[in-house]
């Protein structure tokens, strides 16, 4: 049975709480697009990638809102942010 009475982190403590999950995204997305940018090689041959608002706007679409999923056992949510901001076509 399910204690109600249950205090929690989130419920005693929410604007610490809050603090903490809004720093653990940031740094999350950080080392995504991080990565990306690395990634991205403008002038050359290799993998190319959307920057900017797009790749952050994805990021907080598939990791953010979505929640992180290191498993992968539904979708791989990296995946589906470095195929929305995939770019390749426009250097072809």
């Amino acid at each position: 049975m399910l204690d109600t009475n249950t205090i929690t982190n989130q419920d005693k403590y929410e604007d610490e709480y809050s603090e903490l999950v809004n720093e653990i995204e940031y740094r999350i997305s950080q080392v995504i697009r991080e990565e990306v940018q690395k990634a991205h090689k403008e002038n050359s041959d290799g993998l190319k990638f959307l920057m900017g608002d797009l790749l952050d706007n994805a990021i907080h679409k598939h990791i953010v809102r979505n929640g992180y999923n290191p498993t992968g056992f539904a979708s791989n949510n990296i995946e589906s942010v470095l195929d929305e901001v995939d770019d390749q076509k426009s250097y072809r």
